[in-house]
């Protein structure tokens, strides 16, 4: 599946409409071209799997991911570490109970859009077995008003 790590220092907690602001709160503060509230309730509402990723320690918001299901494929919609906890891992604990809950459900494989200026994700992706298989010109909005380039990778869980 993915990359081992140290005892799981994360639990994960479906999120709900009442830990929007919160979220919003975070998602903004980690992206330049944040989403806004609506399209994240939209997300609740169209019944996508939104995780809140939260400490063992104290239930603190570390993270949260919105993963997107289409008939035996997921899609990762949006991952985000809160900014000061960046770097220590839990990206890795997020991907690997994302991976595990692909497998649980029976998906073949997971894709994602990353920008591709955002090589730490891009190495985090990669270190979890996700390779490229495209480019989506112009997918992202930047500040230059030249929109981004993504590349697409995707996962393919083993046969079982």
């Amino acid at each position: 599946m993915g990359v081992a790590t140290d005892p799981s220092r994360l639990t994960f907690v479906a999120m709900t409409y009442a830990d929007l602001p919160e979220i919003l709160r975070l998602e903004e503060a980690c992206h330049p071209f944040p989403w806004t509230n609506t399209v994240l309730a939209d997300c609740l509402r169209s019944g996508y799997m939104c995780w809140k990723a939260l400490s063992v320690h104290d239930a603190s918001l570390v993270g949260f991911a919105i993963v997107m299901k289409v008939v035996d494929e997921h899609h990762l919609l949006n991952l985000v570490v809160d900014r000061s906890l960046q770097g220590q891992g839990f990206g890795t604990e997020m991907m690997n109970f994302l991976l595990k809950q692909g497998l649980e459900d029976g998906a073949v494989s997971m894709l994602l859009e990353v920008r591709v200026s955002n090589t730490a994700a891009q190495k985090l992706y990669s270190k979890m077995r996700f390779e490229v298989i495209g480019e989506r010109k112009g997918y992202y909005a930047a500040s230059d008003g030249v929109r981004e380039t993504a590349l697409v990778m995707k996962y393919r869980w083993p046969k079982q």
